[in-house]
């Protein structure tokens, strides 16, 4: 896993030269449009209609979850229900670094807060951390990437 993050940051620091070419006004539509997503992810994940939060992904979109016992749970759950994220799930999503590299590439490093609470049962909840890699090929920005972990970010939470 350590490797796999290292080939993250890696070619996030490749890209990142490019964020020199990145003129204000491009990198603040790109943050708005980011902003959109967000919330846009918070208000629908746990919603009985997923469409708003496939309307985020591109077709090749490759993600990797943070796992454990919370997280197994909910993800069981929300199979039974065939949903991404099942009834009772919210999340609270702070990003603490935004990069636009580029008119094509962009990168999100933050943390997350996950309130699970089953039907008839108390809340679980669960810290992650996360880095997505978004992708713009014309079509507006996308989720291409996504590295979740349990683990703090640098700093703590």
């Amino acid at each position: 896993m350590k490797r796999f993050i290292m080939v993250i940051v890696g070619f996030a620091a490749l890209l990142g030269g490019a964020q020199a070419e990145v003129d204000e006004e491009t990198r603040s539509a790109a943050v708005a449009v980011f902003d959109e997503m967000r919330e846009t992810f918070e208000r629908h994940a746990g919603q009985a209609d997923p469409s708003p939060l496939f309307a985020l992904l591109r077709p090749d979109t490759a993600m990797v979850s943070p796992g454990g016992p919370v997280w197994d749970r909910i993800y069981a759950d929300a199979a039974e229900q065939g949903l991404p994220f099942p009834n009772g799930f919210s999340i609270d999503v702070q990003p603490r670094e935004v990069v636009v590299m580029s008119e094509e590439w962009a990168y999100e490093f933050g943390t997350s807060v996950v309130t699970y609470t089953p039907q008839g049962e108390e809340p679980m909840t669960v810290r992650d951390t996360y880095l997505l890699l978004l992708r713009n090929e014309g079509e507006g920005w996308k989720l291409y990437r996504e590295v979740a972990s349990l683990r703090a970010p640098p700093g703590g939470w």
